[in-house]
């Protein structure tokens, strides 16, 4: 080329016709060049964009500019930035596929988080704060972020805290029974105000910019009804990594529009790469919470493509995913292998209409090797009928292109390049180079606008397959029950209604209100729902029967059903005018308004703290997030007295009548200031117990002396006890003592103390509770004399009583004797209490059983303290 070059230049130079003939030859040397380089470029643009990937959905995202350390050229990317972003804001927010609002009446205020990412926690102590972190310094702002703790056992909801209270965009829910990962995700999609979810594990990260990239590609395909969202790149690491180390996002390669096809059958993604339109995700029932071993998320991607939803692709890798060597999917790695062989198996099968919740214009109903075969016929009929037409024969082509009446063009269109095809069916047709094309360009281009036409008008014949939706579950009978002692009258109630089993659900709540015994009790042959599954599935039901004592959730819920034009039926129970409280935030139902309707996903009222808040979050201000609580050792004390009978000793004046000694040999549990009776007893008691915040801090030091088997104390006590051996701290809620709290003064018994216990205005319901977790057939109560006296000459102020003389309501003058600070007993709050408990123990097989000398408590059968003594 240097030599050929040399000799151009000297015939250019060497005068007369040979600098002409010099001249010519490097005017066509250059063309030639220019030739070259343009036929280079259209190969490496060929090469770059293959057969199946060219009709990918552009974001419409100008690309990034190179990085320079200029700082105008950084202040120019950055206003580019924010215009985009706010043009991005402007098109979402002014979206009716987004919708307005998500409050309980559909309508509401623009002004809501554009943004929800919703954090499942459970038992990540090590990396949730870091998690969280991640959202925090995200660039995009306008977000709020739902933690959701699925009844954690160490320490993670005092890491959730350390961050989550310091941001107010930030709302943690809490789980009062473990429910695994899909229930904690649906919860936060229930709760969520954003227009746009996005799904993060409490064990990973996103880098700075993963929002604001998500955030700007679904803004460029809102018109497009296939878009369920856009999907970013994710970036596998060791569990070492560090936020800090991380870039604010990386270039994503490879990225191409996920559909059921382009999934070949596989799950395309982690769960926290995509970000979604709220509305679609709830229409499609968010996530299988039956499905426990893992590829929950794949089976909603699934599904999601099923109903013809298409997932686009961001610009960035900006998602971490923090490979534990200990994660589920590696210590369930079995059971995981089955659910994907079973979301293999049914990609290859007609879809099952159950998982058509939400169809778009063109849902995916056929086996995917269908879709494939199609797609391969299309792409050989496009290439055939470039052929046809180059011969003269269109009514070949038309034959040809039939294929295209069977599939939507859109699927074509993504995954076949129909200008490629086109040129690959002219170069056959003429013999010709692919080179060789550009030059027939002008004669071709007729050739090329009719083979378009044809494709138009047989793909005009396609006939979208109608799909109506699955009709929501409708059921004759919705019962709520909330403890175990409600679940047998309902059932009894339903069938007086005339319901037979198969019109009967249950709906449970323990998740919401804390375990009282339900999920044990359910019949064989009784649906059960969660309260996410009914509200995202569009529940219907008839009737609903709910207690006449009802904690705030079953209130909620019964308001939620009259509203929508259901019926409710309060149940009555025995003792029920005992437990009713009239302290107790009960307003009347409303009237019922016609043909019942579903509740919806969102009938909650969304601000935490109140009562109508989501009833996940009223924990906040019942329990006590910075403390922690020794779940896995309380939970290790379950039925470890299966059968046996324990005497709970109370400490009422009536003590001082009774041989303590003899109970030496029983199984005991002593409370409080018991310790002013050791030299009476002769023994320590088995278990000892402190609820009363005043008697903690005026007696610290002799209830840490004091000698028992065992202590459980509140965990807010960690702090003045310690760590000892011999010490167990547990979660108390304290919802019954709170004004705000939708359950003030509504008796609760938690059978699951490794996630908290009730108060109930009396230290002897936190042992029934322990009693009834340890096993215990049989409880013996003593020292319970109820008769409270208030000493004329005591200090009182509110419900806080200060004493100035000896202490006349407990077997020592020195209980609450001078200078000691007690409180208002209020004993009709005690035995409304007691009442519930005893509901739990009967409707278990248990029983408590009354032994004190004396004494008003005649809720429970009385036995004298000799007696039972004697019938060992």
């Amino acid at each position: 080329m240097a030599a050929f070059i040399s000799g151009v230049l000297a015939l250019v130079f060497d005068g007369g016709w040979r600098f002409t003939f010099g001249l010519a030859a490097l005017c066509g040397f250059a063309a030639l060049l220019l030739i070259l380089s343009m036929r280079v470029s259209q190969s490496m643009a060929r090469r770059d964009n293959p057969v199946g990937t060219r009709a990918r959905i552009a974001t419409g995202d100008p690309e990034s500019p190179a990085p320079v350390d200029d700082h105008h050229q950084s202040a120019r990317r950055m206003t580019t930035a924010i215009e985009m972003l706010g043009a991005a804001r402007d098109r979402l927010k002014g979206a009716s596929v987004l919708g307005d609002s998500f409050s309980p009446d559909g309508g509401g205020e623009l002004g809501v988080p554009l943004v929800t990412v919703v954090v499942p926690c459970f038992n990540e102590e090590r990396f949730v704060a870091e998690t969280l972190r991640s959202i925090v310094e995200q660039s995009f702002e306008d977000w709020e972020c739902i933690v959701v703790d699925d009844a954690s056992t160490d320490r993670s909801i005092s890491e959730i805290w350390s961050v989550a209270g310091t941001d107010p965009r930030f709302r943690v829910l809490r789980h009062r029974r473990n429910s695994g990962l899909s229930a904690s995700r649906n919860t936060g999609l229930r709760s969520a105000r954003g227009r746009l979810i996005t799904f993060l594990d409490s064990d990973d990260l996103l880098m700075k910019d993963s929002l604001l990239d998500r955030v700007i590609t679904v803004s460029n395909h809102l018109d497009d009804p296939h878009v369920l969202g856009a999907y970013c790149g994710v970036r596998f690491t060791p569990e070492e990594v560090v936020l800090e180390n991380l870039p604010r996002k990386t270039k994503f390669d490879d990225a191409q529009v996920i559909d059921l096809v382009s999934a070949d059958s596989e799950c395309p993604f982690s769960a926290h790469a995509p970000l979604l339109v709220t509305n679609h995700l709830r229409a499609l029932g968010g996530f299988n919470e039956r499905m426990r071993m893992g590829a929950e998320d794949w089976d909603l991607w699934y599904r999601a493509m099923r109903n013809g939803f298409v997932f686009v692709p961001s610009r960035y890798t900006t998602a971490v995913y923090r490979q534990k060597r200990r994660s589920m999917i590696r210590i369930m790695a079995a059971a995981h292998l089955s659910e994907a062989n079973r979301l293999i198996e049914a990609a290859y099968l007609s879809a099952d209409p159950s998982v058509l919740t939400a169809p778009t214009p063109t849902p995916m109903t056929m086996p995917l090797g269908r879709y494939q075969a199609l797609i391969h016929r299309a792409d050989r009929a496009l290439r055939f009928a470039a052929m046809a037409l180059v011969a003269g024969d269109e009514a070949a082509a038309i034959s040809a292109l039939g294929v295209l009446e069977e599939v939507p063009l859109a699927l074509i269109e993504r995954h076949l390049d129909l200008s490629n095809l086109s040129d690959r069916g002219l170069i056959r047709a003429l013999a010709i180079n692919p080179q060789e094309l550009d030059s027939v360009e002008n004669l071709s281009k007729p050739t090329v606008d009719h083979l378009q036409s044809l494709i138009s008008r047989a793909a005009a014949h396609y006939q979208p397959e109608v799909v109506a939706p699955v009709a929501a579950p409708t059921v004759g009978a919705l019962l709520v029950p909330q403890h175990a002692g409600q679940l047998d009258t309902m059932l009894e109630a339903a069938r007086l209604e005339g319901f037979t089993p198969k019109d009967i659900a249950v709906l449970e709540i323990e998740r919401e209100g804390g375990r009282q015994g339900v999920a044990e009790e359910i019949p064989p042959g009784i649906e059960t729902w969660s309260l996410n599954e009914w509200a995202l599935s569009h529940g219907v039901c008839s009737v609903v029967l709910v207690g006449r004592v009802r904690t705030g959730i079953a209130d909620q819920i019964s308001r939620a059903v009259a509203e929508s034009g259901g019926r409710v039926i309060e149940i009555e129970q025995d003792l029920d005018d005992v437990i009713l409280l009239p302290d107790a935030h009960r307003p009347a139902l409303p009237a019922t308004t016609g043909s019942p309707r579903p509740i919806g996903p969102y009938f909650f009222g969304l601000a935490d703290g109140t009562l109508d808040g989501e009833p996940t979050s009223s924990w906040q201000m019942e329990e006590y997030p910075e403390t922690v609580a020794d779940a896995l050792q309380l939970a290790s004390y379950k039925d470890r007295h299966r059968g046996e009978r324990v005497v709970i000793i109370g400490n009422g004046p009536s003590l001082n009548e009774l041989d303590l000694t003899r109970l030496k040999t029983e199984t005991t549990i002593a409370v409080n200031g018991i310790f002013y009776a050791a030299d009476q007893m002769g023994f320590d008691p088995s278990y000892y117990v402190v609820e009363d915040t005043a008697v903690m801090k005026d007696n610290l030091d002799e209830i840490i002396a004091y000698k028992a088997g065992h202590k459980f104390f509140p965990s807010i006590y960690r702090k003045l006890v310690g760590e000892r051996p011999n010490v167990s701290y547990f979660m108390m809620n304290r919802g019954f003592y709170e004004p705000r709290s939708p359950d003030f003064c509504v008796p609760r018994f938690s059978v699951d103390p490794g996630h908290h216990l009730f108060s109930g205005q009396s230290v002897t319901l936190i042992n029934l509770q322990l009693a009834y977790h340890l096993g215990f057939e049989e409880v013996i109560l003593i020292g319970m004399d109820f008769p409270y006296m208030l000493p004329k000459d005591a200090a009182v102020e509110g419900d806080i009583i200060t004493s100035t003389s000896g202490d006349p309501n407990h077997f020592h003058p020195d209980y609450f004797g001078p200078g000691k600070v007690s409180k208002d007993p209020k004993l009709n709050r005690v035995l409304a209490n007691f009442a519930l408990a005893k509901r739990i123990y009967e409707a278990d097989g248990r029983r408590i059983l009354n032994a004190t000398a004396d004494g008003k408590v005649d809720l429970f059968e009385r036995v004298d303290y000799i007696d039972f003594l004697n019938d060992p």
